[in-house]
C-alpha cells in the first residue's frame, strides 16, 4: 500500500488533486478489505470506511463519504 501511495504522490500534480484523492482512497480501501478478509473476518463496509478515513487523515487528505465507499468496496 505504501509503495502505491508513493507512486501516486509522484504523479499527483499531473492527475489533479481530486483524482489523486480518489485513487489513494481506492488503494487504501482495497488494502484494508484484503487484510480483513485474510484474517478470516467478514468484511464490513463501515469498518473499512473507518480505517480508510483514519489513513486519509494521517496523509492529510479529506475524509470520504460512506456513499463513495460503497462504490469502492
Amino acid at each position: 500500500m505504501e509503495e502505491k501511495i508513493k507512486r501516486l504522490n509522484d504523479i499527483k500534480e499531473d492527475v489533479g488533486f481530486d483524482l489523486y484523492r480518489k485513487a489513494v482512497t481506492r488503494v487504501v480501501a482495497s488494502y484494508y478489505s484484503k487484510v480483513l478478509s485474510n484474517r478470516g473476518k467478514k468484511v464490513k463496509r463501515t469498518e473499512v470506511w473507518d480505517r480508510t478515513n483514519l489513513k486519509l487523515k494521517e496523509l492529510g487528505l479529506e475524509e470520504v463519504s460512506y456513499e463513495f465507499m460503497r462504490t469502492v468496496v
